[in-house]
């Protein structure tokens, strides 16, 4: 803990400029000049960081899963940004708010994006969802079934009317 030289422990206040005061003293008690630092701005805030889509829980009908995120940081500001697909190694995409994963298999999936601010502090967030790029089968195949019955039902109902109309 750094303290004063009055020996009182230092009060530093997040996000505006602080001033260290610094000095050494050696084993025969000789002190050094004190040395001042300021305008040292302290940051001890993650950064705050919200998934957009896919939203968490959702169901995507493509391979290719379109991601976006928004961050902010009042302190520092952000650094860069990180995401990871199913808890695989983080791809560094810079000041970007979106990034594509193309070529995903069908079920579950897990994507976390994380920001990082000048001073390295991380903020994360993650969402887990569904792919499903079958027209029937897996999550919704009931909508699926729904509408091809009902597409059958009206090709059935105008070829009977049509076999119908013919035999006059």
């Amino acid at each position: 803990m750094a303290v004063g030289r009055d020996g009182q422990p230092l009060i530093t206040t997040e996000g505006f400029n602080n001033t260290l005061e610094y000095w050494s003293v050696d084993d025969a008690e000789n002190v050094e000049g004190h040395h001042v630092l300021t305008d040292i701005k302290l940051d001890k805030t993650p950064p705050s960081i919200q998934l957009l889509q896919p939203s968490s829980g959702g169901v995507v009908r493509s391979s290719t899963v379109s991601v976006s995120w928004s961050g902010s940081d009042e302190v520092s500001g952000i650094s860069y940004y990180e995401i990871s697909l199913d808890g695989g190694s983080w791809i560094n995409v810079g000041a970007e708010t979106s990034y594509a994963f193309t070529e995903l298999a069908d079920g579950r999936h897990m994507v976390a994006v994380r920001a990082v601010d000048a001073a390295g502090n991380v903020g994360e967030a993650s969402a887990q969802f569904t792919v499903n790029t079958s027209l029937i089968g897996g999550p919704g195949w009931t909508d699926d079934i729904i509408g091809f019955s009902a597409a059958a039902i009206i090709i059935i109902a105008v070829v009977g009317y049509l076999v119908k109309r013919r035999g006059r």
